[in-house]
């Protein structure tokens, strides 16, 4: 069984998340951005939520948040056949290999019709392409991630309970060895760059692709795990 649920983040921001939990304890997320024009760009879309997704508007844009991330893609465009499918630079070789998607915007396409409170960022030292939305909310910055930071609330039982304690991805805020080892081609490129990111952004909201949305402690946690799992 599976239940799904949708919150708003901020509303001025356009900023939702729609989620889907298993009642293993498994949780998979879509973060939802309202851009200028009422349509919206969905970061990571997530196969069983486009009713929950309807009722906010219509799609425009498909974020592929890097080149794992693509198996609710084609759902979504079944539904909403104009929305154009965006990936980094770094993703879209893959992607275009392993899915059954013909082609693969440029992040430039969405970049173009952002607000200015919103941006995508790209970071060096990785091979998987991961991309991170920086919103800025009247709560603060938020960073939305895919697989950069899990956050499960409990621990996960079954099958993927099995994986994701083996990948030291559950519980509670984490960095897992999935990513590290799948992930991060330059530990230190990528460690320094986040550093940098995170020390001029010191974010108050994380919207994990994996878990649940973190709003208290965000900066002190991330700040703890950059310390011990990406320093050099």
């Amino acid at each position: 069984m599976s239940t799904r649920s949708t919150d708003c983040i901020d509303e001025k921001a356009g900023l939702w998340s729609v989620a889907l939990r298993k009642d293993s304890g498994w949780n998979v997320r879509t973060t939802v951005l309202r851009l200028a024009d009422g349509t919206l760009a969905l970061f990571s879309p997530t196969r069983g939520l486009q009713d929950q997704i309807a009722e906010l508007g219509t799609p425009s844009f498909l974020i592929a948040p890097n080149h794992f991330h693509h198996m609710g893609v084609q759902s979504y465009l079944e539904k909403w056949p104009e929305a154009k499918v965006v990936a980094s630079a770094g993703a879209i070789p893959r992607l275009e290999k392993k899915s059954d998607i013909e082609s693969f915007g440029d992040l430039e396409l969405l970049r173009k019709e952002l607000p200015d409170h919103v941006q995508l960022l790209e970071a060096p030292g990785l091979k998987n392409g991961e991309v991170l939305l920086r919103v800025e909310t009247e709560k603060g910055i938020a960073w939305a991630v895919s697989d950069a930071f899990f956050n499960m609330a409990e621990h996960v039982s079954g099958m993927m309970g099995f994986v994701v304690r083996v990948t030291g991805t559950s519980k509670g805020l984490r960095i897992g060895k999935t990513f590290t080892a799948l992930a991060v081609s330059d530990k230190q490129a990528y460690g320094s760059w986040m550093r940098k990111q995170f020390d001029a952004d010191k974010p108050s909201v994380l919207i994990p692709g994996h878990g649940e949305v973190m709003s208290e402690n965000v900066a002190d946690t991330i700040d703890e795990l950059l310390r011990t799992r990406l320093s050099a």
